[in-house]
């Protein structure tokens, strides 16, 4: 039972960067028919061997395409572009509640991520999927950070409890963002939250995607959203 949990909740993550996890062999003497499903609703595939996977046609050319996809380097889409206003709105008004921060947007634009002063800021991403995909990720000032999650934080927190429950305001986020777009009769689901060590990281993971950067100004403060898929 452990064992299907994490696989399943792997898979969660995954998508987000576009993962199909594939179980071959599996014995379904050990296994309910209940975990087998719970497995495949999760988006998890499940083959009798090897060769049943590779005589797949339909599976082994759309991951074909998928890797070609992934070489030529990923763009935002349409109907994340339709949906961008709630998405903004949604993350910008969770941020505003939580921090007691009055924001203004700068600037919004179509491109790869562009941080001009890294220092002194923290980043975290989650995904979405469903009927439309993509990753949102916040890039804020560490005061900033440290002001928006105040309420899950101890007096003496350090940083690394600070990356820790920027995770967690960026999941309450991504509910808050599927809570808006379900008004809209679209579906999603989010993933778990990835935190990033510096913004470094976060710009190299998405050095061949373009996408919808939104630049805040949080109280004379510096914070970044990017949209991409």
């Amino acid at each position: 039972v452990h064992g299907v949990n994490f696989i399943a909740k792997l898979s969660t993550a995954g998508a987000e960067y576009g993962a199909t996890i594939v179980i071959t062999g599996l014995n379904t003497r050990k296994i309910t028919d209940k975990l087998t499903n719970d497995l495949e609703d999760a988006g998890v595939l499940t083959y009798p061997s090897l060769k049943a996977l590779f005589d797949d046609k339909e599976i082994m050319k759309e991951a074909h395409e998928n890797s070609s996809v992934v070489k030529k380097g990923k763009g935002i889409t349409k109907k994340l572009i339709g949906s961008l206003s709630t998405i903004t709105e949604s993350a910008v008004k969770t941020i505003e509640v939580l921090s007691g921060y009055n924001t203004h947007r700068k600037s919004i634009n179509i491109q790869p991520l562009e941080i001009s002063n890294a220092e002194n800021m923290l980043s975290v991403s989650i995904g979405f999927y469903g009927e439309i995909e993509g990753i949102l990720i916040l890039i804020f000032e560490k005061s900033i950070a440290k002001d928006a999650c105040k309420i899950l934080l101890e007096e003496d927190s350090n940083e690394a409890d600070i990356l820790e429950a920027f995770g967690e305001f960026i999941h309450i986020i991504g509910g808050k963002i599927s809570q808006q777009l379900h008004k809209k009769n679209i579906k999603v689901d989010v993933t778990m939250p990835r935190t990033f060590e510096s913004v470094k990281d976060v710009i190299s993971s998405q050095q061949n995607s373009r996408g919808a950067q939104v630049d805040l100004s949080a109280n004379g403060q510096n914070l970044t959203l990017f949209l991409t898929r």
